[in-house]
């Protein structure tokens, strides 16, 4: 009777060492993905994370249960725990989860995600751990260089007309021409997109553009 609960408590143990080593044969195919893709403090982030493993149907893929995460200065532990009991025969498949991280500060960030598995209650297998650096913009940074990459314009220098060029969902609310020092020049017609210069002195200037989308300042070079 004890040999038999002997062998039985081997193959037991066999069995799990067995799916250790497979669990740890796992990879990722793809890195973390931030998003937004450029953040701001103003953003909520999540951390889209696919999880190769090489077990498990696509129906029955291991399935994330929970996550915790912690931010030490600028430094995130991401640790995510996935239920395997049910991932089997080995048939590999890839899951894709996403994690709330929430609003971050300004600053350069270390994401370091750890990838956990959970073997029915009371075994857990760290199976790998990634790392991702990303940064988070101060948000009117982040809107002056979309509006700046969104709004086109041109010819600099010019001596007669400037064109405005921008996407249909911007629209303009104020165009104001500056002097490099800071005197108002003229205020143009904020619905048209060619602006006539031809009576103004050669010289830098300013033009201030205020848009739906927010505000941005070109220099402008008249000759």
């Amino acid at each position: 009777m004890e040999t038999k609960k002997f062998i039985s408590r081997i193959i037991a143990l066999t069995g799990t060492m067995f799916i250790y080593f497979n669990i740890n044969a796992q990879w990722f195919y793809y890195e973390p993905v931030v998003l937004p893709e450029l953040p701001s403090n103003n953003d909520s982030i999540f951390i889209i994370s696919p999880v190769e493993f090489p077990f498990g149907y696509e129906e029955t893929c291991p399935s994330l249960i929970f996550y915790s995460k912690e931010i030490i200065d600028s430094t995130i532990n991401l640790v995510l725990f996935y239920d395997i009991s049910s991932a089997w025969p080995q048939v590999g498949c890839i899951t894709v989860d996403t994690c709330l991280i929430g609003v971050l500060d300004s600053g350069h960030y270390s994401l370091i995600i750890s990838t956990n598995t959970i073997f029915y209650e009371d075994t857990v297998f760290q199976i790998d751990s990634d790392t991702l650096k990303f940064n988070v913009e101060n948000s009117s940074s982040i809107m002056d260089c979309r509006l700046m990459d969104n709004i086109k314009i041109y010819p600099i220098p010019t001596d007669n007309l400037i064109y405005i060029e921008m996407p249909i969902w911007m629209n303009f609310k104020r165009l104001i021409l500056y002097s490099s020092q800071g005197e108002k020049i003229k205020v143009f017609n904020p619905v048209l997109n060619i602006l006539n210069v031809s009576e103004i002195d050669c010289g830098l200037y300013i033009l201030d553009i205020s848009t739906n989308r927010g505000n941005i300042k070109k220099k402008i070079l008249i000759k």
